[in-house]
């Protein structure tokens, strides 16, 4: 049995506007660390070439390039270039590997993962203009204003307009869209995939009894008539963005309305009826952090919730530019929610002991947007931060 199955039936397609398409058997193979977003530029770990992007799903599975770490799994040889998860795995089994997708468990033939462009119905206070096509009015503006310099720097520079191509346009596309039958599992990320019409359009008219479909979505879409396309998928396995609650929600995954939210999240669950799984995914932030026991208590245990950190760790709003006082009052906090995740205990303990406190930055990110949005922190966030924000 080989230590991982994802490079013998899964591929992962990222296509940049300045470069070829890359393919891998998995998001993970491309982290570094945990400062690492697959909108960015991203490395070659199977060393692509150029003459290679015309190769289809099959054609990659069985090139030279997979074929090496196929071996080096079938012989129990742990490849270099799967070091995400043998880091992780130092402290516990808790790797993508180990703890693989129930989708990739319940999929026994080839499966696709495409991340598609940055349409996107949202404009997250965490993202970039290149994962959401909204945020690019927050750009223009902070252009406008001549900020762009600023909101690059206290962002470490991810906020960036730089575009990505649409994965519809790519020849393994249209391949995957004239072989579904081949194809056991599709995945797809944005953006926010249920606004993308391409993808949608090139739904509708497929046969989809036998495809399992996994989407990372902001929850908010599910009409009665998304409903019914969904429908008529073998399993459905979605991850929802979901980061907070009430108003603070709202401050952050701009310009939503949480309750409008529940209602789609609510009706999706009514609705469809072919639904494997739903988790949800947090992005923690210092804006945020303050209500995650809420978001937990919210849930009620109904779905498992993952925490990732905010992407640059050392942004203006990340954790670790809190106070070591908050962080261990929060680490308290959460440690005594019934529902305690360890993946976030150990989140805010590595910004307790990397600690880079700096409210300076933190402050001058929340205005800028602040002012992009006409908004006022103080009307969203937490007591607690805003006592040290404003001391």
């Amino acid at each position: 049995m080989p230590l991982c199955d994802l490079p013998f039936k899964s591929v992962f397609f990222i296509n940049r506007k300045k470069d070829f398409p890359l393919f891998m058997p998995c998001e993970a193979i491309t982290k570094n660390n945990e400062s690492h977003c697959p909108i960015q530029k991203i490395p070659n770990p199977l060393e692509w070439q150029s003459d290679d992007s015309e190769l289809n799903p099959e054609q990659i599975i069985n090139s030279l390039n997979y074929q090496t770490l196929q071996d080096n799994h079938r012989k129990g040889i742990k490849d270099k270039r799967c070091k995400f998860c043998w880091d992780l795995e130092k402290t516990g089994p808790h790797s993508p590997r180990l703890n693989p997708d129930k989708i990739d468990k319940d999929t026994d033939g080839l499966m696709v993962h495409f991340l598609l462009d940055n349409k996107c119905n949202m404009a997250c206070r965490m993202c970039s203009p290149m994962a959401s096509s909204l945020l690019q009015k927050d750009f223009n503006y902070f252009k406008h204003h001549e900020n762009v310099n600023d909101i690059t720097s206290v962002t470490d520079g991810f906020f960036s307009s730089d575009d990505i191509v649409s994965s519809v346009e790519l020849s393994q596309w249209d391949w995957v869209i004239n072989n579904i039958h081949k194809i056991g599992a599709l995945k797809v990320t944005g953006g926010e995939p249920l606004f993308n019409k391409q993808f949608i359009n090139a739904m509708i008219p497929l046969k989809k009894d036998g495809l399992n479909l996994n989407v990372t979505t902001n929850g908010s879409l599910f009409t009665n008539k998304m409903c019914d396309i969904l429908n008529e998928f073998k399993g459905l396995y979605f991850t929802i963005s979901l980061d907070s609650i009430g108003k603070n929600y709202e401050y952050v995954r701009y310009p939503y309305n949480f309750k409008k939210v529940e209602k789609s999240i609510a009706n999706f669950i009514k609705r469809c009826y072919n639904i494997k799984e739903i988790k949800y995914n947090c992005v923690v932030s210092a804006l945020n952090i303050f209500y995650i026991d809420e978001l937990i208590k919210w849930n009620n245990d109904s779905f498992n919730i993952y925490f990732t950190e905010v992407y640059p760790n050392l942004r203006g709003i990340g954790i670790k530019n809190l106070p070591v006082f908050l962080l261990k009052e929060l680490y308290d906090i959460i440690l005594n929610v019934e529902f305690s995740d360890h993946m976030l205990l150990n989140m805010i303990q590595k910004a307790i002991d990397d600690n880079q406190e700096d409210k300076q930055k933190m402050i001058k990110e929340i205005k800028l947007f602040d002012s992009s949005r006409n908004q006022n922190f103080r009307d969203y966030l937490h007591p607690n931060l805003l006592s040290w924000l404003d001391g």
